[in-house]
């Protein structure tokens, strides 16, 4: 079941939005979860090495000063792509979706940038980041996992 399942900063979920038949876990492998473009960003289980775009999260009050501003998030760099629905979080957002990593990777990726992978808490949240996601149509990895042997 679902109980295994954490965020990657180790705390346990209570807002769901599984797709039909979901969860599925990937037997003998951790088990990561993708959001569907395709189906509203229902959620998914994926195998862990699926390189897949991204999404990272930071907190309004530890975003670093830059000069580029967009609305009220700011950007670290001319590739960022930084996404403010007003819920206290600044996204960045994978370019396109030929900017694919691993979960993994994309776990390393977002730390290194002081961030962490995407939690979700709202159908809200969804709905409002489901606009930046190029053209509704990819699976993209967001910051829940299974560990193997739970």
């Amino acid at each position: 079941g679902t109980k295994y399942f954490r965020w990657t900063d180790k705390q346990p979920f209570y807002y769901s939005l599984w797709a039909d038949k979901q969860p599925q876990l990937i037997t003998g492998q951790e088990s990561c979860v993708s959001l569907d473009g395709i189906n509203n960003l229902k959620w998914n289980v994926t195998k862990c090495s699926s390189e897949l775009p991204y999404i990272c999260e930071i907190t309004h009050d530890k975003i670093p000063s830059f000069p580029e501003v967009l609305g009220t998030c700011v950007c670290s760099n001319s590739e960022s792509s930084w996404v403010d629905i007003g819920d206290g979080f600044c996204y960045h957002v994978a370019e396109s979706s030929n900017h694919i990593l691993s979960w993994a990777a994309t776990s390393r990726y977002c730390l290194t940038k002081g961030m962490q992978m995407l939690k979700v808490y709202s159908e809200h949240q969804l709905k409002s980041l489901l606009a930046y996601l190029w053209r509704e149509s990819y699976n993209v990895h967001m910051g829940l996992v299974r560990t193997f042997d739970k």
